[in-house]
């Protein structure tokens, strides 16, 4: 046993636990301590630290009252914290090295006037965003000079509305990604622009559980150009068979139209889109028209609609597997099957015909303009689907029009999502909703 005697309490305090230089004058009260040297271990996380003090002189760790006495700084450094003191008010600090004050020393860098080039050097011009913008005229050697093309949009700014419930059937909140244009410096909930196209767009899924998220990409682009996009959910085939789908697509019609000014929405100009399982339920909302497949919500509001895109729909599911695809649709157990409530389509071929675009498409019936868009690959849906559909409109004198995507797979590939695909689309809402 070894005994020990300090001084001041600061001392204590900071020579033996803090390690830190401190005035020799500091003041404090006295106190005699009885320390216990034992060659104590420090270990941390199982490894063996060597405690020592700001000067790099080993301290030994004691022992006094049952309690271990070992310096913060040889502590905290080990865990990777900072340890300062401040002797004007004799404060101890223990910070992430983030937080850590640095000096201009620890920086190796100290700012000075003569290192900036006069302002008088810089040109001021006119920009877009007000006047007498200040444009740098500074090139160091070594760094590369661009001029970029501006992305053609009518907006960059978009107000986004997420998970807004639409409806609530069977327990299940329907739900819109609803995003609104709005003018640079609108504010991130108020969009100060004027009224907007809207697009609702139905993510396909095989009608099971969508993920809405898929094409936000996509619909963000389209967005920029002046559109309001709602991405729609619809129920799943597991929780209600069709034609919950078609109600669904429907309804979120609806609600657009009646929340119009909160989102900012023309109701004279809208347009539908989906791809594969999303397409087959928007060209069965728009051609079917109101009163057909209809939960009534909002019933006096209407769900038509000036024009539809069509990405890779099922349209004829009878003759679905006619063609090669991943998909087993006819069966029971397929997905066509599982749709249809568990009917086999080949021994049911009338339930196949019901929920079929095909089976709707009549000469006195009034369908809106619709663009068909597929891949000649297309490993999932056949591309014969979209060719019937196409067929069957021109035969009936309705307004259609198709691109085949060369090399595109299921709405992927061959450019499907390409700033060229989108020039297609809004070349094509433009000359149907204005």
């Amino acid at each position: 046993m070894k005994r020990f005697h300090k001084i001041p309490t600061i001392l204590i305090t900071a020579a033996l636990i803090l390690c830190l230089a401190i005035p020799a004058l500091a003041i404090g009260r006295t106190v005699n301590l009885e320390a216990s040297y034992r060659d104590i271990i420090v270990s941390i996380d199982g490894v063996k630290i060597v405690p020592k003090d700001v000067l790099g002189n080993t301290v030994e760790p004691f022992l006094y009252n049952g309690t271990v006495y070992a310096p913060y700084r040889a502590l905290a450094e080990a865990l990777g914290y900072v340890v300062s003191w401040d002797g004007d008010t004799s404060t101890v600090s223990v910070d992430s090295p983030w937080r850590a004050p640095l000096t201009t020393d620890q920086l190796g860098y100290e700012p000075t006037p003569a290192d900036l080039r006069p302002a008088s050097e810089m040109e001021l011009v006119e920009s877009a965003f007000g006047s007498n913008i200040p444009v740098s005229t500074e090139l160091p050697e070594g760094v590369k000079a661009v001029r970029l093309p501006e992305r053609e949009a009518k907006t960059t700014t978009i107000s986004f509305f997420p998970n807004v419930v639409y409806d609530t059937k069977d327990g299940m909140d329907l739900l819109l990604q609803i995003m609104v244009p709005a003018e640079p410096g609108g504010g991130p909930l108020i969009p100060s622009i004027d009224v907007c196209p809207l697009i609702i767009y139905i993510p396909g899924s095989a009608w099971s559980s969508q993920y809405v998220y898929t094409n936000l990409p996509l619909m963000i682009r389209l967005a920029e150009q002046g559109y309001v996009v709602a991405i729609a959910q619809y129920r799943p085939m597991e929780v209600a068979e069709f034609p919950a789908q078609i109600e669904d697509a429907r309804t979120a019609v609806r609600f657009m139209r009646k929340n119009a000014e909160e989102y900012r929405v023309d109701t004279n100009r809208i347009i539908l889109m989906g791809d594969s399982s999303g397409a087959h339920t928007a060209l069965m909302a728009a051609i079917t028209g109101d009163g057909t497949f209809d939960n009534g919500t909002y019933k006096e509001l209407s769900s038509n609609v000036n024009c539809v895109i069509d990405w890779c729909a099922p349209t004829d599911l009878d003759l679905f597997n006619y063609y090669p695809s991943w998909l087993e649709v006819g069966d029971a157990e397929g997905i066509g099957g599982t749709l249809l409530g568990g009917a086999d389509m080949h021994e049911n071929p009338d339930l196949a015909l019901t929920a079929s675009p095909m089976t709707y498409i009549t000469d006195d019936n009034k369908i809106p303009p619709i663009l068909i868009m597929h891949g000649s690959a297309d490993n999932i849906v056949p591309f014969n689907q979209s060719v019937r559909l196409f067929e069957k409109l021109k035969e009936t004198n309705k307004d259609v029009e198709m691109y085949k995507i060369e090399g595109g797979m299921h709405g992927v590939g061959g450019g499907f999502t390409s700033d060229a695909s989108i020039d297609l689309m809004l070349d094509y809402i433009n000359r149907k909703a204005g």
